[in-house]
């Protein structure tokens, strides 16, 4: 009897031991997808109510590529915990890669509360705004990026892109220009600003820029 006790013990606390683990991994961000998938996944089975669960599942599964798996286990998450800014962020993602931009920005307005601080947000919905053509909405995302992170070296360029097809290419020179001075070792600015350059008729300063950018990664042309 003692030793039916100890085994009876020892299952209860090898039990407890792999949920702890299963619940770490499960929220564990940038772990391998496929094995947050299987932990959150255990963790649903234990507990069909437990909302961070789903929250983890489902953004492994966006970074897995699985898109509508992400969308019905984060809509599952917010049913359970509207109160979670992550949910809304990653699902607003995932509307955004099925090109879903209107439900993708509902989603990131969404989030942004949660993060008001958080620079990359405002990136993230300007990406869907310059997708969408709305681009003073999307200068504006880019242009409150740039006052919370002023080094913010993607909200220079794709403010500078979002200039650029607005046709004012003064202003997207500028930021292309405070992009190379971030960092010099990336070939997309200078990239970009030759179209600039190239668009305002400044051949020289064009091929300059695309000379520069062709030395520094060659796929670009």
């Amino acid at each position: 009897m003692v030793r039916a006790l100890v085994l009876a013990l020892v299952t209860l606390f090898g039990t407890v031991a792999a949920e702890a683990g299963d619940q770490e991994l499960c929220t564990l961000p940038g772990s391998n997808a496929t094995l947050r998938i299987g932990a959150c996944t255990r963790l649903i089975v234990l507990d069909p109510t437990f909302a961070k669960a789903y929250e983890g599942r489902g953004i492994a599964y966006y970074e897995a590529g699985d898109y509508d798996r992400a969308i019905t286990d984060l809509t599952q998450a917010l049913g359970l915990d509207p109160k979670t800014g992550d949910s809304y962020y990653f699902r607003g993602r995932a509307y955004g890669q099925k090109g879903e931009l209107d439900r993708a920005i509902a989603d990131l307005s969404e989030a942004i509360p949660f993060y008001p601080k958080d620079s990359g947000l405002y990136v993230s919905r300007g990406d869907i705004y310059e997708e969408k053509g709305d681009f003073d909405r999307a200068i504006a995302d880019y242009s409150k990026a740039i006052g919370l992170s002023p080094e913010h070296i993607k909200a220079h360029i794709q403010r500078g892109v979002a200039y650029m097809d607005k046709g004012e290419l003064d202003r997207a020179i500028e930021d292309f220009t405070k992009a190379v001075a971030i960092n010099p070792n990336y070939a997309s600015h200078l990239y970009f600003r030759g179209i600039a350059f190239e668009k305002k008729g400044e051949i020289d300063r064009a091929i300059a820029d695309y000379s520069e950018a062709f030395a520094l990664n060659s796929r670009y042309f």
